[in-house]
């Protein structure tokens, strides 16, 4: 780690065409440059946090491996110039666990580019001909065959990699989106003069939590099935847009004819829909009877969901 000086500072020249690292001679733009000056301007605490999730994270995969982290000797670290001063700290943690760092340049290889789509294996800089990678995106099939993909095969089921992580990310980010809207939601409410029931208020966030494990369980259980599947990712697509038009989203459930009503009662979304609109438009404490209802649901949707995804992700890498 000799490239890093004393106070983490980073040495470039500019020489005609763009901004190089001197000792990384790799392409950089002022993203990299303003992302390095930043870092610089952080408490040394604060950087040692950041590489600590970096380096904990590390570690806590070969525990949960249950695989022996001191049989190791190395640790090879990949990043984005400009966050040199994270991984020199990051570098001084693996220490403490007995881990030299193998720190080499992205190589500019169809394995990388083309397998992961612009993604790079070291440390790399900003993309100067973006077209290259573009034209170059397919290039492993010039000599992917059965066996570089049996290779492949057999090193992912080596490396322990927590699949139920997808789903959850993915749900994760979908809430969050849904968060942001909210904001947009009250605006509304207080712009028009609607008003609000405090006291029901206190409410949205359960409705919100029993949606969120009703979404989790759902794409457990479908996400599991799809790696089967394949067909079934355009098949949901049919069956997304049909669910929203069974669910008294942009109509009042009252409309539904009596006869259809237990129909309706078994979409878990109708009672979370009929406890949303109680809270933001009826400014009522919603009907604890379909509270209720969408909680058992979303329960009963995520453990089955987590049954089957337990149950199928065995065979996920021979699948994929």
């Amino acid at each position: 780690m000799d490239f890093f000086d004393e106070n983490d500072e980073i040495t470039v020249y500019t020489p005609e065409g763009g901004y190089h690292y001197k000792i990384f001679a790799a392409y950089i733009t002022e993203n990299e440059i303003k992302t390095a000056e930043f870092l610089s301007r952080l408490p040394k605490e604060e950087i040692t946090a950041m590489a600590k999730t970096y380096t904990e994270g590390y570690r806590i995969g070969f525990v949960k491996a249950g695989k022996p982290l001191e049989k190791k000797k190395t640790v090879n670290i990949r990043y984005n110039l400009g966050f040199e001063r994270v991984v020199k700290e990051a570098v001084r943690q693996f220490a403490d666990m007995g881990l030299k760092p193998v720190i080499y340049r992205a190589a500019s290889l169809s394995a990388d580019i083309g397998a992961e789509r612009g993604g790079r294996i070291g440390y790399f800089g900003a993309i100067p001909n973006r077209q290259y990678d573009y034209d170059h995106r397919e290039d492993m099939a010039l000599y992917w065959d059965r066996e570089y993909s049996k290779r492949r095969l057999d090193l992912i089921k080596k490396i322990y990699f927590p699949r139920m992580v997808i789903p959850i990310s993915y749900v994760t980010s979908c809430f969050v989106n849904m968060l942001l809207c909210f904001i947009v939601i009250f605006a509304v409410i207080i712009v028009s003069g609607a008003g609000v029931n405090f006291v029901a208020l206190l409410t949205l966030p359960v409705i919100m939590i029993v949606e969120y494990v009703l979404a989790l369980g759902m794409a457990m259980l479908t996400s599991a099935i799809t790696v089967y599947f394949r067909d079934l990712e355009h098949i949901l697509g049919i069956v997304s847009m049909a669910w929203m038009y069974m669910t008294p989203i942009m109509y009042d459930k009252s409309i539904v004819p009596e006869r259809l009503m237990p129909i309706f009662n078994l979409n878990p979304m109708t009672h979370v829909i009929e406890c949303y609109r109680a809270v933001l438009y009826s400014k009522q404490i919603p009907d604890l009877t379909s509270l209720l209802s969408a909680a058992g649901l979303g329960i009963f949707f995520l453990i089955l969901g987590g049954l089957v995804f337990n149950k199928l992700q065995k065979r996920f890498a021979e699948e994929l």
